[in-house]
């Protein structure tokens, strides 16, 4: 345990044609070796914001992740008010982190369907709130 580290980040949504206002941004981070283990919780504040059709990421991670092909995470968004297309059969969101990012895709995905970019339309105005948790492994 000769490397640990604890921190916080700032996350941060970012879409093309679109701004964010938050009223909670907020990440904690505990580093062992090369597992960066996090919580995030995002709020928009229900004004402030723009959307639009073009896909969303996440940005503001502590570390990039390992680069590797092997290292590729994805974690579940546990979200209040995302609006997912059901109707053709998108039922959860989630995060996805490739190897050596400081970037994660916000996606869609269901039962037997490809998966789709989460857009910011897709993010309720009405104070949307996205939760995450999970681990990943850097070079760092």
């Amino acid at each position: 345990l000769d490397d640990y580290e604890e921190g916080t980040w700032t996350p941060t949504l970012v879409s093309t044609s679109a701004t964010f206002a938050y009223s909670i941004q907020s990440a904690i981070y505990t580093k062992v070796g090369d597992c960066v283990t996090f919580n995030c919780v995002i709020q928009l504040d229900g004004g402030g914001n723009s959307f639009s059709s073009n896909s969303v990421a996440l940005n503001g991670w502590p570390f990039a992740s390992r680069n590797s092909q092997g290292a590729n995470a994805r974690f579940f968004i546990y979200g209040r008010y995302l609006n997912l297309d059901s109707g053709n059969d998108y039922y959860y969101a989630y995060a996805q982190l490739d190897g050596n990012s400081s970037s994660a895709t916000l996606r869609e995905s269901g039962d037997n369907v490809a998966t789709a970019s989460l857009t910011s339309n897709d993010l309720s105005s009405s104070s949307g709130q996205l939760y995450l948790h999970g681990h990943y492994y850097t070079d760092s």
